[in-house]
């Protein structure tokens, strides 16, 4: 059983926490039009009490508590700023350098969460960025990678001409090169560059591409970090772009 001493401990916490998120969300909408949990949380640690540590799902619950109280004034929750309006107001983020590598895994990615060595299974396909990717808000609260020039490479068994491999590309002839048994060919996006690369290495496919950061790594000196941990760290803010291979 739970000592009334206990009891009184947690209501006294519980009534200070929401008077600290109260105050602060008060405060912050008679200083801006619109009122963020990001922040909003920023300002109610600062002003936690020595012995509350609010963190992740403790401030959700009390952001979630305030901002859906019927009794909250008109006024302050019209300010009040939706997860969905505050995820789209995020600014892009630079997720890698013009000159990374990315390797196409046609069979899925050995992990998604952690990176895994090179040695461990070898890509059907290169990627190459011209320019930088950014990757920016998107659909259903996550994050996708904006659409950036790059060259995807891959070999093949049987090379045909030029104009052949356009054809199955779907590609502007001028857009590939044939080098013996090696495609190389331009792509918008990674996302492209994996429907590319599958349409001439996987044609029996029922639908080209599919959910591309489940299949496409970048390299990094002796590892490969999964496309979907990119962005999972990206989303949380946590990601911090690794330099490209120099040049030889």
């Amino acid at each position: 059983m739970v000592s009334s001493t206990t009891q009184s401990s947690y209501a006294k916490q519980r009534s200070k926490a929401i008077e600290i998120g109260f105050d602060s969300l008060l405060t912050l909408s008679q200083q801006s039009e619109k009122v963020s949990f990001m922040i909003w949380s920023a300002r109610v640690q600062r002003l936690a009490e020595p012995n509350w540590h609010p963190k992740g799902t403790e401030l959700l619950w009390l952001w979630e508590t305030l901002t859906h109280d019927p009794e909250l004034p008109l006024e302050l929750f019209k300010k009040i700023l939706s997860p969905e309006e505050e995820f789209k107001s995020r600014k892009p983020v630079l997720a890698a350098y013009a000159g990374s590598e990315f390797g196409i895994f046609l069979h899925s990615l050995p992990y998604l969460e952690v990176p895994f060595r090179v040695n461990e299974v070898k890509p059907h396909a290169w990627i190459y960025l011209i320019e930088d990717l950014y990757m920016e808000p998107g659909r259903s609260m996550r994050f996708k990678c904006r659409s950036t020039p790059c060259d995807v490479t891959f070999t093949v068994s049987d090379p045909r001409e030029p104009l052949v491999e356009a054809a199955q590309l779907r590609l502007d002839p001028d857009y590939i090169r044939v080098r013996g048994n090696q495609i190389q060919a331009y792509a918008e996006s990674l996302s492209n560059a994996y429907a590319v690369a599958t349409r001439r290495l996987q044609p029996e496919r029922r639908s080209e591409g599919g959910k591309a950061y489940k299949f496409i790594a970048m390299r990094h000196e002796n590892f490969f970090f999964p496309l979907e941990m990119m962005r999972k760290h990206i989303e949380a803010g946590h990601w911090q772009p690794l330099p490209p291979k120099p040049n030889e």
